[in-house]
């Protein structure tokens, strides 16, 4: 069937007739809205396999997160735990998740240092009790030593001089 062209072309017009004249009717018409129709289909498969594909590696990044995420997890709670002065590491590739680690891991140096300060100040601490108890004990102990003197004696001037020694003692505790 000859294919009518609404607009002139000029001296092409007679041409492009003649031409669509010529060409079969398996090409014309029906045939090739069809073929259109199978390449677009066939962008869409290649789209919806691109789309798929995608879709995987999204899912596969996600599940590797997933898992890096549990070992920080895993990793901190050891490390707070334990004492120890290894930092969490992860075998992940993932900027985002080696930000995070190393959050993580400033974060663990500042807890070791104030558990390093508590632990300083508690054995300063341990120390001044230990100061203070030997420094209660001497006098209590010489207390103790001139109350027996005292039991055992009955000239008077000795007395005088034990409990005289007994007074600067406490006094030496009130002084503490």
């Amino acid at each position: 069937a000859p294919h009518n062209c609404p607009v002139p072309f000029g001296p092409f017009h007679s041409t492009l007739s003649s031409l669509a004249e010529s060409v079969p009717d398996s090409v014309s018409g029906y045939s090739i809205e069809r073929t259109f129709d199978n390449i677009m289909v066939f962008w869409l498969w290649v789209i919806a396999a691109i789309l798929s594909f995608a879709l995987v590696l999204l899912v596969i990044k996600i599940f590797l997160l997933r898992r890096s995420a549990l070992r920080l997890k895993e990793g901190l709670a050891y490390r707070l735990e334990h004492e120890t002065n290894t930092l969490l590491d992860i075998p992940s590739r993932d900027g985002a998740m080696r930000d995070l680690a190393s959050c993580l891991n400033s974060q663990l140096i500042l807890l070791r240092e104030e558990r390093w300060r508590f632990q300083q100040g508690d054995q300063a601490l341990r120390e001044a009790v230990t100061h203070i108890s030997h420094d209660l004990r001497t006098p209590l102990t010489a207390i103790y030593g001139y109350l027996d003197l005292l039991e055992t004696t009955d000239d008077l001037p000795e007395i005088r001089r034990y409990l005289w020694q007994i007074r600067g003692r406490a006094e030496a505790m009130t002084d503490l």
